[in-house]
């Protein structure tokens, strides 16, 4: 599992158009991204592709195939949809 971080992109990375791994779009240099090995995602992009639940700083993924998925969709900790909701 990986521990995301967030930042900005460094000074010049705007000459070559840096791609939100996400959603494809540019990252403008004045956003900041969330970072996964050599992907940089959009805060807003940085989600799982399952649940599609928001990742944050500290929060704990895999980024498998160039996808993130979160730790409970990695785990099986999630409800399916034929489970009741606990009142």
């Amino acid at each position: 599992s990986q521990l995301p971080h967030s930042s900005r992109l460094p000074p010049g990375s705007g000459l070559f158009a840096t791609k939100c791994s996400g959603c494809g779009e540019k990252i403008s240099a004045s956003e900041f991204v969330m970072r996964a090995l050599e992907s940089v995602f959009h805060l807003s992009c940085f989600c799982c592709c399952v649940c599609d639940r928001q990742l944050r700083k500290g929060d704990e993924y895999v980024l498998k195939e160039g996808q993130l998925l979160c730790k409970m969709i990695r785990e099986g900790l999630l409800p399916s949809e034929n489970d009741s909701p606990i009142d």
